[in-house]
């Protein structure tokens, strides 16, 4: 039997050897891309760690986020499946176009899951994303190889969007919120907000500074607007997958485009129903009318919290 101190010790020993095996592999997909032509920028994971907390501090991170080109997003599909990677299925929520933002992948050998982002969660300009996020990078050393991650400005425009995306109800985005407030200067926020608002992001940004105390000071000096958008809300308020999926309902122009959408959710292609679900690939007909049972029972819930986002589309809630 071990120690006390040997067992305590255990867990911060396998976060540790979680971290070098996602680094070994971070290295792995960088150089896949490259070798393809494609540049890639590392978003979170020992950037985050490395780059906002002192030395020796714990920060575990479990998967892999990297950003690339929007226009690289159908090249670096045929590549990374090319490679052997399999493309990790939805877990059958029902995501909107305004939350679609990355494809995940699944490194099998290692089974450590890849985010291939094209954009960012409520970020309006995705086909400026790259651009804005390869200015002035900052080189690391990553698994053996040296990768991009975003300079400070960019890296605060992505702690304070990620805080937003994930709500009051997740301790880690704050945190990370919170490690950057303490070491960006003013300066920095600055430009992060004029960044945020070139990206069209400005409420999200906005909206995720104010989920801890520092940040709502900085907001209120930057003079960012209170308002924020039914969709910021949904994701700072944690609502579940039904309620963002019915915005994009709410969200189409005219009965015929709501239609359009509701038969989309209701109704996708059976060989998207396959991808989602284990049940589809055993009977496409049992698949749907679960699909459709999920969808009645949730629905009224649902439509309740997304009339309480609404309402609060112009106040800050």
């Amino acid at each position: 039997m071990g120690s006390p101190s040997a067992t305590g010790a255990q867990p911060a020993v396998l976060a540790t050897a979680r971290a070098l095996t996602i680094d070994r592999v971070t290295a792995e997909v960088v150089d896949t891309l490259r070798h393809g032509g494609i540049e890639s920028v590392l978003l979170k994971g020992p950037v985050l760690l490395r780059r906002l907390y002192p030395s020796g501090a714990s920060r575990p991170y479990n998967d892999i986020d990297l950003l690339i080109d929007v226009r690289d997003r159908d090249a670096a599909t045929r590549l990374l499946a090319a490679r052997g990677y399999a493309r990790d299925a939805e877990d059958g929520r029902f995501v909107p176009d305004w939350q679609d933002h990355s494809d995940n992948w699944l490194v099998s050998s290692q089974r450590v899951l890849l985010e291939l982002h094209w954009n960012l969660i409520h970020v309006g300009a995705p086909e400026r994303l790259w651009a804005a996020f390869t200015r002035a990078p900052v080189p690391m050393s990553i698994g053996g190889i040296e990768v991009s991650t975003p300079g400070d400005l960019q890296l605060a425009l992505l702690v304070a969007l990620h805080a937003a995306q994930h709500g009051a109800g997740w301790d880690r985005p704050q945190a990370d919120l919170a490690a950057a407030l303490e070491k960006f200067p003013a300066a920095t926020w600055r430009e992060a907000a004029a960044l945020a608002s070139e990206l069209r992001a400005t409420d999200a940004f906005s909206t995720g500074l104010r989920l801890v105390e520092a940040g709502r000071g900085v907001a209120r000096r930057l003079r960012l607007p209170e308002r924020r958008s039914v969709e910021v809300s949904l994701t700072a308020w944690g609502a579940p997958g039904h309620v963002k999926a019915l915005t994009a309902v709410m969200r189409a122009s005219g009965w015929r485009s709501k239609v359009r959408v509701l038969l989309r959710l209701a109704v996708p292609s059976p060989e998207s129903l396959r991808n989602d679900s284990s049940l589809a690939r055993r009977g496409l007909a049992a698949a749907y009318v679960v699909r459709w049972s999920r969808m009645l029972r949730h629905g009224l819930p649902a439509l309740r919290v997304l009339l309480r986002a609404r309402r609060h589309e112009s106040v800050d809630g």
